[in-house]
């Protein structure tokens, strides 16, 4: 059963009294109608704000089970609160094909299947259409189920029958089952360059893929939903923010759920942003089986020169790549001048002296940006030259070489130096 925190309605009914030594005793001045009342409509506020994402995410592909039952705390001392049940219906808006969207007989899980884009035309569901994707209402009822046991009543509160099976509130919620384009991730990617209407995939659009979790930024716990990049032989997404942290970790005292190496089934919003190709994640799910697994290519790196390089797309970014025998083009005094903790671009140059950025993420922590500094002068002043195996990313729009953690190599250690 799901605990929802009570928020006094000190400023929306009568206000209850704090009384006696110290003025921390709590008296109840409202009826008994109305405190029921009043818990019960902070409660549906808060499932609204927990549904509200069925409307313009969409609901997560699956099972999703809803909230059915919920106890409210009186005040800050109540350890029993008051219990509330919702049931729930589910209508489609447009009389569509196939049931998108479902709910089990017993009303406590939504079913949502993906909606692939040929399904949908302004011609036969024209709501649908325009919002994106199979559209529902899911209508939730609240009653009153009564005290919880043990349940403590204040001074001016005596509980009784009256209210138990009582309507609190109805409401009603807007759910898509969003239009959801799949794919490889190279598939994916290419759809997102074509210029053809009826496979293109635009920014806002929502995405279904697997790929092996191959780099990260950082693999704790505070940093992983800042940026992990998933991989299908050496093509690659970049999945930012979204369920990211909640995915890999319970919290921050356990271990990871997910691991580099892991195979997993990803459903999110194609969000680029400063010239990189991301997906905001809604739903990851660990993929166990193993010949789903076998169709996901090892990690390899194509290698890169600077014409090529030079000529890569936003959809590029989050690709594997290796680039050889390179060197400091900028001088050392200005990047000794970088300020750890910013984002640091460098220019590297190749033997023809033909700069490739490399870019040092502040994400990475300043740690590793400096140790890359002091790497990257060192070869300077060995008159040595380096290559650099990891990550394309990208700075106002222009890719570059950007140090992440692969696998379990640190960032240092995209760059290795030549004999």
């Amino acid at each position: 059963m799901k605990k929802l925190k009570f928020l006094p309605f000190i400023f929306l009914l009568a206000v209850p009294a704090l009384t006696g030594c110290g003025g921390d005793k709590y008296v109840e001045t409202r009826s008994e109608e109305e405190v029921v009342n009043a818990l019960g409509l902070q409660a549906m506020s808060e499932i609204g704000v927990a549904y509200a994402k069925f409307a313009y995410e969409g609901v997560n592909p699956g099972e999703n089970t809803l909230i059915t039952e919920i106890n409210q705390k009186l005040w800050d001392g109540d350890q029993f609160g008051l219990n509330y049940t919702i049931s729930y219906t589910l209508t489609a808006k447009e009389n569509y094909d196939t049931p998108y969207l479902s709910l089990n007989e017993a009303g406590n899980v939504l079913t949502a299947q993906m909606v692939p884009s040929s399904a949908i035309t302004a011609e036969n569901y024209p709501t649908a259409a325009s919002l994106g994707g199979a559209a529902y209402t899911l209508g939730a009822k609240m009653t009153f189920k009564g005290y919880a046991e043990g349940f403590v009543a204040p001074e001016g509160l005596t509980p009784s029958s009256e209210q138990v099976g009582k309507e609190v509130k109805k409401q009603n919620f807007n759910a898509l089952s969003k239009i959801v384009k799949s794919g490889t991730i190279g598939e994916i990617k290419v759809a997102y360059d074509s210029s053809d209407k009826e496979t293109k995939i635009n920014s806002g659009d929502y995405v279904y893929t697997t790929g092996r979790v191959t780099a990260a930024y950082d693999w704790k716990y505070e940093e992983i939903f800042r940026g992990v990049v998933i991989t299908d032989g050496s093509r690659g997404i970049l999945l930012y923010a979204g369920c990211l942290q909640a995915s890999f970790y319970d919290d921050a005292n356990s271990p990871a759920k997910i691991k580099e190496g892991d195979i997993i089934a990803v459903y999110g919003q194609v969000s680029p942003y400063n010239g990189l190709f991301e997906v905001k994640p809604s739903m990851i799910n660990l993929v166990t089986s193993d010949t789903e697994k076998a169709k996901i290519a090892a990690p390899t790196y194509r290698e890169e020169t600077y014409e090529t390089f030079n000529k890569l797309k936003e959809s590029d970014t989050g690709d594997l790549v290796k680039v050889q025998d390179l060197h400091l083009y900028d001088t050392v005094s200005t990047i000794n001048k970088l300020k750890p903790g910013e984002h640091w671009v460098i220019r590297l140059a190749n033997a023809e002296n033909k700069t490739i950025n490399t870019g040092l993420n502040y994400h990475i922590g300043e740690g590793q940006q400096e140790a890359i500094r002091n790497f990257i002068i060192e070869a300077k002043t060995s008159n040595k030259t380096f290559n650099f195996t990891g990550v394309i990313t990208a700075t106002n729009s222009k890719d570059e070489l950007g140090a992440m953690m692969v696998g379990n190599k640190t960032s240092l250690q995209c760059y290795e130096l030549n004999a």
